[in-house]
């Protein structure tokens, strides 16, 4: 991998001059500037083989290891993102989140999908809990993979955002807020946008009826590539007879990243 040379050619790169600034440091003073030369070129010399002979031996094994050392990594970083769990001593007045008070939360009641209670409370002694759906590592890996040319990691994070608040009626952000890619069609769009919230779904803890939720989530998400009315959203966001080259994904099927390059080249010859 290059992340993994890179990481080598950098630790020598420091490695040789932190080397150097040592075997300056204890051959001054000296007799000479001769002597100190001398000095210094043996004993950078000495450090160097040393180095080098270690990187000889310890780098396959260095190579080897660190592919899986960023994936973990990643995995760390974005599992941080997955599931929120938010206290606060300040009174929370609202209609679209789950507020419950701390001594009522009990094990049936935390899992992955926020219950949708319609509450209004003022009750300044409650301790308040907001909870807000994880997101599985599957549909993590699939848009990283999908998008990873085309969105930042800011804007692929603003998409996990929308997706946590998904049951619970919270607020979608603008994910791109200037054009995407000409080879980017709105039912890309609308197909990703199902395949993924089709999985967080769960009618039994949201009052959102999914098409409605969806097609809000696409629009407020995308607003310059999804520009159709929310009603005609709804009812053929899941088509499959539109152009696009991002496919919908059935539940239970695995979530495949999709990959842009085939429609991107084709785009590129047309222009």
């Amino acid at each position: 991998m290059d992340r993994t040379d890179n990481t080598l050619k950098n630790l020598a790169a420091v490695s040789s001059i932190l080397f150097l600034l040592i075997a300056i440091k204890t051959s001054y003073p000296a007799k000479s500037i001769g002597d100190m030369a001398v000095n210094i070129a043996g004993k950078f010399v000495t450090y160097e083989l040393i180095l080098f002979s270690a990187i000889y031996v310890a780098g396959p094994m260095i190579s080897e290891a660190m592919p899986g050392i960023w994936e973990e990594t990643r995995k760390f970083l974005r599992k941080q993102h997955l599931y929120h769990v938010t206290k606060t001593d300040t009174p929370i007045k609202t209609s679209s989140r789950l507020l419950l008070p701390a001594h009522i939360i009990s094990e049936d009641t935390v899992h992955n999908q926020e219950v949708a209670l319609d509450i209004d409370t003022e009750d300044d002694n409650a301790e308040i809990v907001t909870m807000e759906d994880e997101i599985p590592d599957e549909i993590i890996e699939y848009t990283y993979k999908t998008f990873e040319d085309i969105l930042t990691t800011d804007q692929i994070e603003k998409i996990f955002f929308g997706l946590r608040n998904f049951n619970n009626g919270g607020r979608f952000e603008v994910i791109a807020k200037g054009p995407l890619p000409d080879y980017i069609f709105q039912f890309d769009i609308l197909h990703y946008v199902w395949n993924i919230t089709k999985r967080i779904y769960d009618k039994k803890h949201t009052k959102y009826k999914f098409r409605d939720r969806a097609a809000e989530f696409a629009k407020s998400s995308f607003p310059l590539i999804v520009t159709s009315a929310l009603d005609s959203i709804g009812s053929t966001m899941s088509n499959e007879d539109k152009i696009h080259s991002l496919p919908i994904i059935k539940l239970g099927k695995p979530l495949v990243p999709h990959d842009f390059s085939e429609v991107r080249a084709r785009m590129a010859k047309k222009s």
